[in-house]
């Protein structure tokens, strides 16, 4: 079985998300409702074994396998909230100590600009070595930095068996539309990180400044925004 009423107040959100109150309450009732059908031996949990499918991370957000009504709300009012430059991380995710929060004053806005960024451990045992940079776009709106963080414990386990040349990971904000610039929500997303984020991580970090060196990766509103960039942009990006 589908868990039908949970995607179901996902999409909810994600269309409604400019009424963030009335979005939370409808999708957390139809959260709760799926998460039910979920829990076949009705113990108030959702074990991983019963998740039909992919995403279960989301709704995991301690990473023990194990899904709560809790988590799910928690996840659910992740994205309700209202659009902010800056945004913390849950306190219920288990993250890698190599995530950091981050920020910048941005030069067009004068308002400090949130992002968190994955710093892979060579970073630190080769002072002399440059990085490359992979920049993550999310999916849905308004914008918000903290909102898939929790992907940085697949790119820890990735970067530590040396799946790939570790690279340094940064999660974007993308304004208030999401990748986009908008006069009419006065939320300069796109030139806030082509013209003043990147040129930061490259100036605050020991980065290979060339688009050889640099990538983009998106989830759903992310994924077009990346493929966006990488075609208006040649000039910044290889992937």
């Amino acid at each position: 079985m589908r868990p039908i009423w949970i995607l179901l107040s996902i999409l909810i959100l994600i269309v409604a998300f400019q009424y963030q109150n009335i979005a939370a309450f409808i999708g957390i009732e139809l959260a709760l409702k799926g998460f039910q059908e979920l829990d076949k031996n009705s113990d108030g949990i959702i074990q991983k074994s019963e998740w039909p499918g992919l995403g279960f991370s989301l709704v995991d957000l301690n990473g023990d396998n194990i899904a709560s009504k809790d988590e799910l709300k928690e996840f659910i009012k992740e994205f309700s909230r209202e659009f902010s430059w800056q945004n913390d991380v849950n306190e219920r995710y288990s993250l890698p100590v190599q995530l950091i929060k981050g920020s910048f004053i941005s030069s067009s806005m004068s308002i400090p600009v949130g992002y968190y960024i994955y710093i892979p451990d060579s970073y630190n045992k080769q002072p002399q070595k440059d990085f490359r940079t992979v920049y993550y776009l999310h999916g849905g709106r308004p914008g918000n930095e903290a909102r898939s963080v929790y992907i940085s414990n697949f790119i820890h386990t990735i970067f530590k068996d040396n799946s790939i040349e570790p690279a340094l990971y940064i999660f974007v904000n993308g304004g208030e539309l999401s990748h986009y610039n908008s006069e009419q929500k006065d939320s300069n997303g796109e030139d806030v990180f082509i013209k003043e984020l990147i040129p930061h991580i490259d100036s605050k970090y020991r980065t290979i400044n060339h688009r050889s060196s640099r990538g983009l990766e998106g989830f759903s509103q992310g994924g077009r925004g990346a493929t966006r960039y990488m075609f208006k942009y040649p000039e910044l990006f290889s992937s």
